[in-house]
């Protein structure tokens, strides 16, 4: 329960004061990546994913992917992740971030099979605005895999700590391009290219 405190506390610092506008976060967004999801098999993905801003400073989320394993016959991924976040300015240029998840990996084992492994997590992290153009990004990832015997687990469960670090390209208030590396997550390590349109707040 102590990640829990840790968010409890860091939820209440952030309501003790106004908010400042940071970085965008109402926006939708298309992508394609390439991840090792058991660190043997690399897998395509393409997918789209979106944020919601409401009341300036929480954001509910959502990433919708599907994909295939260049080994193994060519297996298919489906993966789905809702989550739900604070993100409080420390300075006019950078917000701290705090994200509650949960989501699915639907994997096709071939021969009719599939394996359906559901996880939930947090992240911790800043989005920092380095100029008009530039924008980084970095957290801190927990997971906590809940899958069918067969699913590379041991004990049915497995613990995943990782981490995000990337970059956007902005060339306008509106449409920027985006690249992130993502290690140690659910689907292994993760490189992601995408174009994402901000539309401005809508709550």
């Amino acid at each position: 329960m102590k990640h829990f405190n840790v968010l409890a506390l860091t939820a209440a610092l952030a309501c003790s004061g106004a908010a400042v506008a940071g970085p965008q976060w109402t926006f939708a967004e298309i992508g394609i990546a390439t991840g090792d999801g058991d660190e043997t098999d690399d897998t395509k993905f393409t997918g789209v994913a979106g944020s919601l801003a409401i009341a300036d400073m929480w954001h509910v989320r959502g990433e919708w992917a599907t994909g295939e394993t260049e080994n193994n016959g060519g297996r298919d991924v489906d993966f789905l992740e809702l989550g739900a976040g604070l993100h409080r300015n420390i300075n006019e240029n950078t917000d701290v971030v705090i994200d509650v998840f949960f989501g699915n990996i639907d994997e096709d084992n071939g021969g009719g099979g599939s394996t359906d492994s559901d996880y939930f997590g947090y992240s911790f992290g800043i989005r920092s605005m380095l100029s008009d153009e530039f924008e980084f990004n970095a957290a801190v990832i927990y997971a906590d895999v809940d899958c069918p015997a067969g699913c590379g687990a041991a004990t049915g469960s497995a613990v995943n700590v990782g981490g995000e670090i990337g970059g956007r390209y902005l060339f306008d208030n509106a449409i920027s391009v985006g690249a992130s590396f993502n290690w140690n997550g659910v689907q292994g390590d993760l490189l992601t290219l995408d174009v994402r349109w901000a539309f401005g707040d809508v709550f």
